[in-house]
């Protein structure tokens, strides 16, 4: 079961916050009056849908850099368990799944988000 570390009620805050954004772009994008009558569900379903993809998007890169910057500077390697310096490799293997790794310098170990329990 995947971990959020937020409580209900944040989770609560952050849905109704989201909403209010998503009207604000309506009428950025289609003003005041809304879209015009020869604009189609498919078409709006196609910009909310890049939308939702933007907003995932800055919400992971900027979490797991903020995880990533918490991370020290040297791990144990879960293997020989020799201490080795830590760089972070940006890998986004698919838009509802990106993934942050962290790997010693030397190459003797790839410690993924499971072994070390962020993203």
């Amino acid at each position: 079961m995947p971990s959020h570390g937020l409580t209900d009620e944040k989770r609560r805050h952050l849905v109704e916050f989201a909403k209010v954004w998503g009207e604000m772009t309506a009428e950025k994008a289609y003003g005041p009056e809304g879209p015009g009558l020869d604009v189609d569900l498919a078409g709006l379903e196609e910009i909310a849908v890049e939308l939702q993809h933007a907003l995932l998007i800055g919400f992971c890169e900027v979490t797991t850099r903020q995880q990533a910057g918490r991370l020290p500077e040297t791990l144990s390697c879960p293997d020989c368990g020799r201490e080795c310096a830590v760089s972070i490799i940006l890998r986004n293997q698919s838009l509802t799944a990106p993934r942050r790794e962290a790997r010693d310098q030397c190459g003797d170990a790839i410690l993924c988000g499971a072994r070390l329990n962020w993203l």
